[in-house]
């Protein structure tokens, strides 16, 4: 799979939460597949998972975290406010309007618009999108790809 790297506008807190799944680490590990298991997330410390949008409440959606601490990434829940659809242009500054939970604002050089998170091509909800192309953040890598044309 090739890596394209390109700066993602993400939601960034503090908080926490738990799950088993040991084998993911931020620094190593195959990124085990969150939906082959019931709603989980790929963090250690993440409640809810990103791809698939389960795990939180009416009213909102799974987000990026940044633990402030230790520097680790984990998914939580946090209000909806996002209403830009996969594909449309954003502000990759973190600006309002934001994108819909389950997508990012990517800049990929010719211009940012709203992706999706993946884990395999079969996330990819738009005609044509292969999920191969992962998101750095400064020197974080997120556990998810996201979905591009090839």
């Amino acid at each position: 799979m090739d890596l394209l790297r390109v700066f993602g506008v993400l939601v960034l807190l503090g908080g926490c939460g738990t799950t088993d799944l040991e084998e993911w680490s931020q620094f190593g590990g195959e990124t085990p597949l969150a939906h082959e298991v019931a709603c989980r997330s790929v963090t250690p410390a993440g409640s809810c998972n990103v791809v698939d949008q389960c795990g939180c409440g009416a009213g909102e959606g799974c987000f990026w975290g940044l633990d402030d601490e230790s520097g680790d990434l984990y998914e939580t829940c946090l209000p909806v406010d996002g209403t830009l659809a996969v594909g449309e242009a954003c502000d990759p500054s973190g600006a309002p309007p934001y994108c819909r939970p389950g997508s990012t604002c990517v800049d990929d050089g010719a211009g940012a618009t709203c992706l999706e998170w993946c884990l395999d091509t079969g996330d990819c909800s738009l005609p044509g999108m292969t999920c191969e192309v992962s998101v750095t953040w400064g020197a974080i890598t997120y556990p998810y790809d996201v979905c591009t044309h090839p």
